[in-house]
């Protein structure tokens, strides 16, 4: 991971919750008893997702479908970078969940290293909301195109 994405990173997250690599978390895609959560806005979440993500709306989530899931099975959380994410799973540990994992460096970390997005409706995507230009800079693989407001 780029050093300067790293610094920034870890001046927005504070670590209150188990975070988990790009690379980790891929090698988890597949496991049904793993539920990938996604708290990005709809306007981000329309663009891309990670395979099978959950939309929770991080502004006004709706937390009840979750409950379908066991609380021993596992949650990853990921917005952009972080830091929509972590409070999320904060809040989803508060409801009992077990295994919650924030997505280090988000979204934008799981493009760089080069992992599939889809859209919602399931079709592969090499678009990104990188949800500001400030962020947007951080997006440095070349196969991924740039989508910001």
């Amino acid at each position: 991971m780029d050093k300067d994405f790293q610094t920034t990173i870890n001046r927005y997250v504070k670590f209150s919750v188990d975070t988990i690599s790009a690379p980790s978390a891929h090698s988890l895609l597949g496991n049904s008893k793993v539920h990938w959560v996604d708290t990005r806005s709809m306007e981000e979440y329309n663009v891309s997702r990670i395979s099978d993500a959950f939309y929770v709306n991080f502004n006004h989530p709706n937390l009840l479908p979750l409950k379908q899931y066991p609380l021993t099975d596992t949650l990853i959380v990921y917005c952009t970078v972080g830091y929509r994410s972590e409070k999320m799973a904060e809040e989803l540990k508060e409801m009992g969940f077990q295994n919650v994992f924030n997505l280090y460096g988000g979204i934008l970390s799981w493009a760089n290293h080069g992992f599939d997005l889809q859209t919602p409706r399931g079709t592969p995507t090499n678009q990104v909301h990188t949800y500001d230009k400030k962020w947007g800079v951080h997006m440095k693989n070349p196969n991924y195109t740039k989508i910001t407001d």
